[in-house]
């Protein structure tokens, strides 16, 4: 079956991450593209295909042969349904968890103008454009 291919939601799958043994892979290890270079295992990132894997071309970032084959057996509907979900909902987490380290580091810095605030005692003296804190 061959469909169009969306570059914004794909991303190499090598052998470590694919979750298949490699000799679920060796069946189709030998497949070439149109271009003569072996083919390559993608995941798909789509809303309609999340998570699925397919066969492309391995120049396919760079606009290759255009060669492409579904590698894994179509999703289930409920599949299709919940996995966007959920990486919609890691990809929230992960911008609160940047927003809860921003908080943090600016907590931190206004903790230190404070500090040096009071140690200093407020007071502060303006000699030759520079300003200087009396103790």
């Amino acid at each position: 079956m061959l469909v169009a291919r969306n570059k914004a939601h794909s991303r190499p799958l090598d052998d470590s991450d694919s979750g298949m043994q490699p000799s679920q892979m060796d069946a189709n290890d030998t497949s070439y593209c149109y271009c003569g270079s072996r083919a390559k295992i993608w995941t798909s990132w789509t809303d309609n295909n999340p998570g699925r894997s397919f066969l492309g071309c391995s120049k396919y970032k760079s606009n290759g042969c255009g060669y492409f084959g579904w590698f894994d057996p179509p999703m289930c509907l409920r599949r299709r349904q919940i996995i966007p979900k959920l990486l919609r909902r890691i990809e929230q987490n992960r911008r609160k968890e940047k927003m809860y380290w921003v908080c943090i580091i600016l907590s931190w810095l206004i903790t230190i103008v404070i500090v040096g605030v009071v140690m200093f005692g407020g007071k502060a003296k303006k000699l030759n454009g520079e300003m200087l804190f009396l103790a």
